[in-house]
């Protein structure tokens, strides 16, 4: 079963600190059980809740699970997982955005640094295929990573 929107415990009901754990399991552990699949989830009705009537920024309304603390309105892993994948561009694109809730398209407040100035032989040549600038890129770091450690 996938809980999109809260995990299934008794703490989740009764707000007590939980020590629940969740285990996922592999298609020969439903078979021992007797299924064919993950269960059907429940129906998710929503219900208004007030958090924060202790907080400095005040309460605030939240929409829950009915039934389920504030605290456990939703699974902790999805939105790490989130925050970690980039949003999806927009079709037709939006000009000067990458789309999505992201950054600000700000102008920055300071001004940007000066360019550093390369010598022309460490440049690679143009028209080379991706993967040689890739290993170029990689060779560099390891000597890099090894001036480092003579040092050290």
């Amino acid at each position: 079963m996938r809980w999109p929107s809260s995990i299934p415990c008794r703490c989740a009901e009764s707000s007590s600190a939980c020590h629940c754990k969740v285990r996922g399991l592999w298609p020969r552990d439903l078979q021992r059980l007797g299924k064919t699949g993950p269960d059907q989830a429940p129906e998710v009705n929503l219900v208004e809740r007030t958090i924060g009537q202790r907080s400095t920024l005040g309460p605030r309304t939240v929409k829950v699970p009915e039934g389920i603390d504030p605290g456990f309105e939703y699974a902790p892993g999805s939105t790490r997982l989130r925050t970690a994948i980039p949003p999806e561009r927009p079709e037709p694109p939006v000009p000067g955005s990458a789309g999505g809730n992201g950054l600000p398209n700000l102008r920055p407040s300071l001004p940007l640094p000066a360019p550093r100035v390369v010598a022309p032989e460490a440049l690679l040549p143009t028209g080379l295929p991706p993967e040689a600038y890739v290993q170029a890129f990689l060779e560099r770091s390891r000597r890099l990573r090894a001036m480092k450690q003579t040092r050290a």
